[in-house]
């Protein structure tokens, strides 16, 4: 069964044949989502932010990233789905970098 959920695509050899110098780079780098989630409350349990930042399109799909291991939580891996994420800690995937602040 297919799980519909952001990832980048896959380079092939053809992304990289006839791209100057630092055009590979910016290439890769372009696949690459970095944002800044507002928290407005103490904590966002695991699986609700990945919804919300849209890097899994719903909770099934978000537990699934996350006990197969392809979530991080400040750089170690995170196998619980509701994990309780707050201000100053960073999720990270394949593609993909959270940086949660308090919200103003």
């Amino acid at each position: 069964m297919y799980c519909p959920v952001w990832r980048p695509r896959p380079l092939s050899i053809t992304d990289v044949s006839g791209l100057p110098g630092d055009a590979y780079a910016d290439d890769v780098n372009a696949r690459f989502r970095e944002e800044t989630f507002r928290l407005h409350t103490e904590y966002i349990p695991l699986c609700d932010l990945l919804k919300i930042c849209d890097i899994a399109e719903t909770g099934g799909v978000a537990g699934l990233l996350i006990v197969d291991g392809e979530i991080m939580v400040d750089g170690e891996v995170e196998l619980r789905k509701r994990a309780k994420i707050r201000s100053g800690q960073v999720v990270s995937g394949d593609g993909f970098e959270i940086h949660v602040i308090t919200a103003p």
